[in-house]
């Protein structure tokens, strides 16, 4: 698992802007979809900042949110609002997906 590298992250836009580097290094290798929870132990980003930026791209074009479709991978950590997943429409959603730009 990477670390997380200590940056001054305090605006929802850089916050963005890491959570997209991250999840462009992860797809690479992997094609597809991230793990919200992989995003949350990757990207050094407050909590709540993490909370509210996820939220602000939920909005965007191109952004997909969605519930893990095999439940039984998923972890204790996975179901913890601000851990694991993300609470869109009353529904936790564990992996987020990106279009190409």
């Amino acid at each position: 698992m990477a670390t997380k590298t200590r940056k001054n992250i305090t605006t929802i836009e850089e916050a963005e802007k890491e959570i997209r580097k991250a999840y462009r290094k992860a797809t690479k290798e992997y094609n597809g979809g991230i793990r919200i929870q992989t995003l949350r132990n990757t990207v050094a980003v407050d909590t709540r900042l993490m909370e509210k930026t996820l939220a602000a791209m939920a909005g965007q074009d191109g952004v997909h949110f969605r519930a893990e479709a095999d439940q039984k991978t998923l972890n204790f950590l996975d179901w913890q609002p601000r851990m694991g997943g993300i609470i869109l429409g009353g529904t936790m959603r564990h992996n987020l997906f990106l279009e190409r730009r």
